[in-house]
């Protein structure tokens, strides 16, 4: 390819990408936005029903009768297997990271098949900035992870043991 037909060839391509790339951010952050209303909607109508629930009970005694029960094991166990959100948010980031990261090496790989111009630049900085979010992500989910698993938010699985151990002590252990 000469020069002449490169730069034809970005003039065309320049506002494809930026179009592409607006429309892709556009439409993830109305989703992040659209998720985190749909979230906190769920968690306040939780915590009205948990509140309402435990106004209910007069006494100790009447709580721990109904924990005894299959609908309190139930609901016990549906407060604990909550936990395991930050786990499936610390995938989620590992898998953008991952994919953000080799889409970036991969434009870096591609920008330097094309030596110089305008073609290169644009690739090249494209591809440093996917890998630098790729790495940002990967980042933030080690962060996570060591803040979640300090803090106690991960190991739902001992947690359970624990609550059902719990729901089966008599009344006259709690």
């Amino acid at each position: 390819m000469d020069d002449q037909t490169l730069h034809h060839f970005m003039e065309d391509l320049a506002p494809i990408v930026i179009g592409v790339v607006f429309t892709v951010a556009t439409a993830w952050v109305i989703t992040v936005i659209v998720r985190a209303f749909k979230e906190k909607s769920i968690l306040r109508t939780r915590a009205e029903l948990y509140n309402r629930l435990l106004d209910k009970f007069n006494s100790g005694n009447e709580f721990a009768e109904y924990l005894e029960s299959e609908t309190g094991r139930q609901f016990v166990e549906e407060i604990t297997v909550q936990t395991a959100a930050p786990t499936n948010k610390i995938l989620g980031s590992i898998q953008k990271g991952v994919i953000m990261t080799l889409i970036g090496f991969g434009l870096i790989v591609l920008a330097n098949l094309f030596f110089g111009g305008d073609l290169f630049n644009v690739i090249a900085v494209g591809g440093t900035i996917a890998l630098m979010l790729g790495v940002g992500f990967l980042i933030s989910t080690a962060i996570t992870y060591r803040l979640s698993k300090s803090w106690g938010l991960i190991g739902a699985e001992v947690k359970s043991k624990v609550a059902k151990q719990a729901v089966n002590k008599q009344p006259s252990e709690l």
